[in-house]
């Protein structure tokens, strides 16, 4: 600890108040798995999550989708539904007792005010002709200054409606839960053949996975070829061979099942001098294996998958074409 920045001794705020227990014999220590600048030819290191590599045991014997893009689907889906209160939108908008349409239109100059200045700026012309003119001329500038012109001293920027600033941001922070955009994690499944006219499914689902890496589908070949994967998804399943609606809030199994479905894979691995993936140098390595509290934790497992049951996520209301399990 003395030896690490003074920055990177503080906890994260949710940590704060947790101890360790004395009795406790047992520490894990962990590899630095980011890349090392000080090599002679480039390294890459990829951090995902594997997720869920197998069905969950408590989805309905007539599921069409896997529990992560289930859950994608739900969650995507309630971004959507989500808006900001009617309050905090007038109050963005500038006037509270204004609705922001009506605070739009109240900063926009009207036509008839600036022909109205125009014509009352002209009075000392020769002629009434020339004031005319003078006067179409000055409102047809002035209207154009106003209306197009971004930079016009005399205009305002439109007001901004919060609702649809809060949709755009809501869309594309959760752009990749979408139908077209989820990976489903199915498809890293090594033994896992791939279906007729699913090929290019599968390819997207690991470029994505691996961060969209160029070496993605090298990548992949190479960790198909170790333990890993295989063995990651064989202990989720012997773990947990009953799911989060018949488990037990003191199976330390159960708890374990969960937190390999929500550990990390890191990928790091170097190029030959020609610019490709040297296999030899490919690390996969386990992390974030720190138990998951069922104290904590328990109660939300249970709620995600009786919503998920409920509200028909499993069996294809989210229309998550590219899960490995669609027909």
């Amino acid at each position: 600890m003395d030896a690490m920045p003074p920055q990177l001794r503080r906890r994260p705020a949710k940590f704060h108040g947790d101890t360790v227990d004395p009795k406790d014999n047992c520490v894990m220590l962990v590899e630095d798995m980011t890349s090392k600048p000080n090599v002679e030819y480039k390294q890459t290191t990829i951090e995902f999550k594997p997720k869920w590599l197998t069905q969950s045991p408590s989805a309905p014997q007539n599921a069409n989708t896997c529990r992560c893009c289930a859950l994608a689907a739900k969650k995507y889906a309630d971004s959507k539904a989500e808006t900001p209160n009617s309050q905090s939108i007038k109050a963005t908008a500038g006037d509270p007792q204004k609705s922001p349409n009506e605070a739009r239109v109240a900063k926009k100059p009207a036509k008839d005010d600036i022909q109205s200045a125009a014509q009352s700026g002209l009075r000392h012309t020769k002629s009434d002709d020339d004031k005319r003119k003078g006067a179409e001329i000055s409102v047809k500038d002035k209207t154009k200054d106003v209306e197009k012109s971004p930079k016009s001293k005399n205009a305002e920027p439109l007001a901004k409606n919060p609702a649809s600033i809060a949709k755009e941001e809501a869309k594309i922070k959760n752009s990749h839960l979408s139908p077209d955009n989820y990976a489903c994690p199915l498809w890293l499944d090594p033994e896992q053949p791939t279906p007729a006219g699913k090929e290019k499914i599968r390819q997207r689902a690991i470029e994505q996975i691996f961060k969209g890496d160029k070496h993605h589908a090298a990548l992949y070949n190479i960790l198909k070829e170790k333990p890993t994967l295989v063995r990651l998804r064989d202990v989720q399943v012997l773990l947990d061979k009953k799911g989060p609606l018949e488990a037990s809030r003191t199976d330390d199994k159960f708890c374990m099942a969960m937190t390999l479905r929500d550990c990390s894979l890191f990928v790091r691995y170097r190029e030959d001098s020609q610019g490709r993936v040297d296999a030899k140098t490919l690390e996969a390595k386990l992390a974030d294996l720190d138990k998951k509290n069922a104290a904590w934790k328990f109660d939300e497992w249970v709620k995600k998958e009786r919503d998920l049951i409920k509200g028909g996520w499993y069996t294809g209301r989210g229309n998550m074409k590219n899960c490995r399990l669609q027909p």
